[in-house]
């Protein structure tokens, strides 16, 4: 499995492509979390490219949620395009609260418009 790949735009929204990946597992989610602190240790709002994912290991859950996480994350949103990963993520979030705002889209504009909102200045 290939890393994700992880870069900032200009307009300061951190962006994550999983690529190809059916499974998000936790080594693929601290790969992402150490490229993110590598770019910035602000708190930012994170786009996340996920079009194929449809199931997340639980440890890789719990990591998303730690404090680590939180401490550079003010909110996530959520690209696939799959009508199966999109429902499940919906229910997986709807039992499974995150503890920032996170929410699930399949149009880019309309999930960085979203993320606009969770700027820090």
């Amino acid at each position: 499995m290939r890393n994700p790949k992880v870069w900032l735009e200009s307009d300061g929204i951190l962006r994550i492509d999983y690529g190809h990946y059916g499974q998000i597992t936790l080594d693929a989610i601290k790969n992402a979390y150490e490229q993110h602190v590598k770019l910035s240790s602000k708190k930012r709002p994170v786009l996340v490219y996920a079009s194929t994912v449809v199931r997340y290991e639980r440890e890789a859950t719990s990591f998303l949620w730690s404090e680590e996480i939180c401490k550079v994350t003010s909110a996530t949103a959520i690209i696939t395009q799959s009508f199966l990963a999109k429902h499940l993520g919906q229910l997986f979030m709807w039992y499974h609260k995150p503890p920032y705002p996170a929410r699930l889209f399949s149009s880019e504009a309309d999930a960085i418009r979203w993320l606009e909102n969770f700027k820090e200045e």
